[in-house]
């Protein structure tokens, strides 16, 4: 069975007009790397679509310590902006090594 490491995937979805500085603040908070992809759809707001005249959403993704999500679900609660969300889940991921040694190793 392959040894997995337990870590905590934070997803944003934020205009994309904030993702240059939100990249930013995620390397402060103690984000080591992200992935960010355009996404379209429909919430709360109003619809975001990917077209000529307007910007889409997109997703910012992030596995982390269970400390450093916290701080990073902290900060995006501390934007005050409706169109900005994001959640946390606990998850195993592989390599081992691509991730922190300190962090608890499982096996599945």
């Amino acid at each position: 069975m392959a040894q997995t490491i337990e870590v905590t995937l934070i997803t944003i979805v934020t205009p994309a007009e904030f993702a240059d500085r939100l990249e930013e603040e995620l390397r402060k908070l103690g984000a080591r790397g992200y992935t960010i992809s355009g996404v379209s759809g429909q919430g709360q707001s109003r619809a975001r679509w990917l077209g000529w005249f307007s910007t889409a959403n997109v997703r910012i993704e992030t596995l982390v310590t269970r400390d450093v999500a916290t701080r990073i679900l902290d900060h995006v609660a501390a934007q005050a902006d409706l169109r900005m969300f994001a959640f946390a889940q606990s998850v195993e991921a592989v390599p081992v090594q691509r991730f922190a040694s300190h962090l608890p190793v499982a096996r599945i």
